[in-house]
């Protein structure tokens, strides 16, 4: 039972070596680019390079290259836009089986099973992977660096020329809010477009990303679609997330619950957002943000 783990440069791989290890006799995790570090818990850690990658069919042959050499039954992809779309042609190419956004995986007589988030996270869905080879893809966070440099093996990749059929804006930078290590987030409680650059300041003084919940882009049109966090929005996991007259519905909950620390300030006390924080601020937020922002900038000074 072999697993082969895929990432991108900057990704830290032991969250898909730990998704992977249970049913998994060996992890091997494989970085698309230039370097890489060693990932912990992982059997192997090799970095790929190739020219020619840069379409997605092209990346997709060279993993499947991979994962014949390797002879994986697993295939885990970290959950961005380029590696989601491998993940769906790979699926077609080797007639696997997939399941995206996995949250566990586990393994029966009939094969393997990934457990996902429905409805929001409010149920959980287990999915029967019974192919000879199973891709999941599952979300991954930023390395803090500072690990073994990964060895480095050059492989040829096929001459495919990619193709545009549609165009469109894009709606996020890749490695913004959603890889974001502290994010501060606003809500309705914030009164005015103008008061933004009080949570900004906020935002600035910890060297956090700025996002906000749903009604502030869709409703008031105060910021665009990457900043909204939710259930429709951008699902982030930070060491620090700071709520900020957020109320606390469950579209919001859903994009920021498993944060590591989560620090609410509003001042209704029976908010729904309180009980998924770690630390309360019942308080008037024009109150308490400037004089925390300030705080924090002297600090820093």
């Amino acid at each position: 039972m072999s697993a082969l783990v895929v990432v991108e440069p900057g990704h830290d791989a032991q969250t898909l070596v730990e998704l992977a290890r249970p049913v998994s006799t060996t992890v091997d995790v494989v970085v698309l680019g230039e370097s890489g570090e060693q990932a912990a818990g992982a059997d192997s850690t090799v970095v790929v390079t190739a020219d020619g990658c840069g379409c997605g069919e092209a990346t997709a042959a060279l993993v499947a290259e991979l994962v014949g050499a390797k002879g994986a039954d697993l295939l885990v992809l970290a959950s961005t836009e380029r590696l989601r779309e491998v993940a769906a042609l790979l699926t077609a190419r080797l007639d696997a089986a997939c399941a995206p956004d996995a949250v566990a995986l586990g393994r029966t007589d009939e094969g393997l099973t990934a457990d996902r988030l429905l409805y929001g996270g409010v149920a959980i869905g287990t999915l029967a992977l019974q192919r000879p080879v199973a891709i999941v893809t599952a979300a991954v966070k930023p390395s803090a660096g500072g690990g073994a440099p990964a060895p480095v093996q050059t492989m040829a990749a096929p001459c495919i020329e990619g193709k545009t059929l549609t165009g469109r804006t894009a709606v996020a930078d890749e490695g913004g809010l959603a890889n974001a290590d502290r994010v501060v987030a606003f809500g309705r409680g914030v009164r005015t477009h103008d008061d933004i650059a009080m949570v900004r300041a906020l935002a600035d003084a910890l060297g956090a990303e700025l996002g906000c919940s749903r009604p502030i882009v869709d409703d008031l049109k105060w910021l665009d679609l990457p900043h909204q966090v939710g259930l429709t929005g951008t699902t982030v996991k930070p060491q620090l997330y700071v709520a900020v007259g957020i109320s606390g519905q469950i579209q919001h909950l859903v994009g920021m619950r498993e944060s590591k620390l989560i620090i609410s300030i509003n001042n209704n006390a029976s908010a729904p957002i309180f009980e998924a924080s770690d630390v309360a601020v019942v308080a008037d937020l024009y109150e308490v943000v400037p004089r925390l922002a300030q705080a924090l900038a002297a600090r820093s000074a």
